[in-house]
C-alpha cells in the first residue's frame, strides 16, 4: 500500500469516505453499506481503494465508477448530436 494511502486511510480513520450526507461527485445520495452496518468501517481489503485522495469502500467505489462512466457517455452522446446539428445547420 501507498505512503498516501495510508495517510488517506489514517486520516478517514479506516471509514469509508462516502459518509453520511456527504453527497460526494458521482455517488450523489447514494447511502453506503458501511455506514449502515459498522459506522463506516473498512476491511482490509477495501483498503486499497484510493479515488482522488478519498478511501472508498468497494460498494461505493462501484456507484462512483458506474455512475462517472454513464455521464461520460452521456456527454460524448450529447457532444456527437451537437455536432450533427451544426453540420446540418451549415
Amino acid at each position: 500500500m501507498s505512503k498516501k494511502s495510508k495517510q488517506v486511510i489514517a486520516r478517514q480513520k479506516r471509514k469509508c469516505g462516502n459518509s453520511p450526507n456527504s453527497n460526494l461527485s458521482f455517488i450523489g445520495d447514494y447511502e453506503c453499506p458501511r455506514w449502515k452496518l459498522s459506522n463506516g468501517f473498512m476491511d482490509n481489503y477495501d483498503l486499497d481503494h484510493i479515488i482522488e485522495n478519498m478511501g472508498l469502500c468497494l460498494d461505493c467505489r462501484h456507484i462512483k465508477t458506474m455512475n462517472f462512466q454513464n455521464y461520460k457517455a452521456e456527454r460524448q452522446k450529447i457532444n456527437t448530436e451537437f455536432m450533427i446539428l451544426q453540420t446540418k445547420s451549415r
